[in-house]
């Protein structure tokens, strides 16, 4: 069974679950920009066939996986075919699939970076490998967004470590889909069972008023059927450590599933 990411993946210092978090920024030209701890791929998954265009670019990928015989990595294109996929082959380590093929490529990958760019069903192979060109050619999280000069594209992905999530994409509640998903999975991993997306209209409330969004885990507790789930708006620091001030609390009735948001003071 396929792990969340803030279960597998855990930084020494730290009590309890990896700390989750979620930064929103607006860039120029109609570009959203969100930062996420700790989401997979896998999970980051579920969200997108919804807000892609269909297909995605998926490149920059390392990992675990190498051959037998000769010790050297598998080709991107190789793993593609072993699981079943026949992906278009822009290069040996880019391909182009389906995003509802996402999925079956990442069951039991092994993989410590990858990005994802979506393009259209009328892009060609050669406009595609151009774009994810252009796309490594900029660094991520500086003044610049990737999506500026990429026409053809509405999302670009980038995860390190399968748990640090960087998003750029053309629509807001895009970004909203991703928080939404990262309260989903902790909740669902706090009380040992699925528990459904909270409402956007929930997230969106929060947001309206905080760009940033830290988990308390340290004080998250169940009372009287009700999981409370306190949230500060001052984004997380992994170079310090230091108190979080309450902005919020989420709350999740578990009985009936229902999700509600309780600002403090």
């Amino acid at each position: 069974m396929r792990q969340h990411a803030f279960q597998a993946n855990r930084l020494s210092g730290y009590a309890g679950l990896f700390p989750l978090g979620f930064d929103l920024r607006a860039v120029e030209h109609g570009v959203w920009r969100g930062y996420l701890h700790a989401q997979s791929v896998a999970e980051a998954a579920e969200i997108l066939p919804g807000n892609t265009k269909g297909r995605v670019c998926v490149f920059g990928v390392d990992h675990n996986w190498y051959d037998r015989d000769g010790g050297e990595p598998i080709s991107l294109e190789e793993i593609a075919r072993r699981q079943g996929l026949t992906p278009d082959v822009l290069d040996k380590d880019i391909i182009l699939i389906g995003i509802t093929e996402l999925p079956t490529l990442l069951v039991n990958f092994s993989h410590y970076n990858m990005s994802l760019l979506d393009v259209g069903a009328d892009i060609d192979q050669d406009t595609a490998l151009d774009s994810v060109l252009k796309a490594t050619d900029v660094q991520w999280g500086k003044e610049e967004s990737i999506l500026e000069s990429l026409a053809h594209a509405d999302v670009y992905l980038s995860s390190h470590d399968d748990c640090f999530l960087y998003v750029e994409s053309r629509r807001y509640t895009h970004l909203v889909d991703h928080l939404r998903c990262l309260l989903k999975h902790y909740v669902s991993a706090r009380l040992k069972e699925t528990i459904s997306l909270p409402p956007s209209e929930i997230v969106d409330d929060y947001l309206s008023c905080h760009a940033s969004l830290t988990i308390l885990d340290d004080r998250t507790d169940l009372v009287g059927g009700v999981l409370r789930v306190p949230c500060s708006s001052e984004r997380f620091s992994f170079r310090e450590k230091k108190t979080y001030p309450l902005a919020a609390l989420m709350l999740v009735d578990v009985e009936a599933g229902q999700w509600r948001l309780e600002r403090a003071g």
